[in-house]
């Protein structure tokens, strides 16, 4: 196709979001896709080994608000065991702490917890991530109710809607990775406050839970003033677009000859002026 029947290709793959940065919240239409559409069909293609998502995903979520506080080493295990389901096998876990945080880990490091101000925001089990043959066994569908049914017991009462994405980790496609973000006035606010979730993809554990959700922004951009998708559309189309040849793995799968491809800028487009952001 032309490169003036583009536009129809793009609204699909943008998405009006919040994104915090340090000083200000921007209201933005985020290029949520590769960078590279199919130059006959528009499609999005994939140019790596692992399929991923860019586009955030809502859902509404009961929060259970339960707290787990943690002060010495052995609430440390009795948390990382009972609450966690977490085996220790007998090894005990260590505190580090300092004015940010306090740390919890296992002698050989493979297991960790960790906690501010005396709360448990995350543990990682590396022990129980490791790289198994064969394809994961759990569908995305049941990855995404595991992640749920994890955290609604350790969300606040006023944290009942979020966003999120799901993927494959890049150096282990058998371990997931769900991440969510909070949902603010309807639309995802992206960067700086998240909740990120690993589960392993054959036994269908937890192996990893991190939450840092601060206060939300005390004050929004008026998504009404928003450009039209379209605009946004065409502003980042004023970028320089190419014609070139992507090789060998698209969309997970490796192929035999090149596909051509138009390349098209991924930065995001600032909503309310309708300028591009470098």
């Amino acid at each position: 196709m032309k490169k003036d029947q583009l536009i129809r290709c793009i609204p699909p793959l943008l998405q009006l979001m919040y994104k915090t940065g340090e000083n200000q919240t921007d209201l933005v239409y985020s290029a949520v896709f590769s960078g590279y559409v199919d130059a006959v069909t528009g499609a999005e293609l994939i140019t790596n080994r692992q399929y991923r998502t860019w586009r955030w995903k809502p859902i509404s979520l009961t929060p259970g608000g339960k707290v787990l506080k943690v002060t010495n080493e052995q609430e440390a295990v009795r948390i990382y065991e009972s609450e966690f389901g977490m085996s220790l096998k007998g090894s005990t876990l260590n505190g580090f702490h300092n004015e940010m945080e306090s740390i919890y880990f296992s002698p050989d490091e493979k297991e960790l917890l960790v906690a501010k101000d005396g709360d448990v925001i995350g543990f990682t089990s590396y022990s129980n991530a490791l790289p198994q043959k064969g394809k994961a066994t759990l569908s995305e569908k049941q990855v995404l109710e595991k992640a749920v049914q994890f955290m609604q017991p350790y969300l606040k009462q006023e944290e009942k809607e979020f966003y999120y994405i799901l993927n494959t980790d890049e150096e282990n496609p058998n371990k997931y990775e769900v991440k969510f973000v909070p949902s603010v006035e309807g639309l995802p606010l992206v960067y700086g406050r998240c909740i990120v979730i690993r589960v392993n993809g054959f036994t269908g554990k937890i192996i990893g839970y991190f939450q840092v959700l601060d206060q939300k922004p005390a004050k929004l951009p008026d998504k009404r003033k928003a450009i039209s998708i379209d605009a946004a559309a065409k502003a980042l189309l004023a970028k320089p677009t190419e014609l070139r040849y992507i090789y060998p793995f698209i969309n997970g799968e490796k192929l035999a000859k090149p596909v051509l491809v138009y390349s098209i800028n991924v930065n995001d487009i600032n909503a309310l002026t309708g300028k591009v952001q470098e």
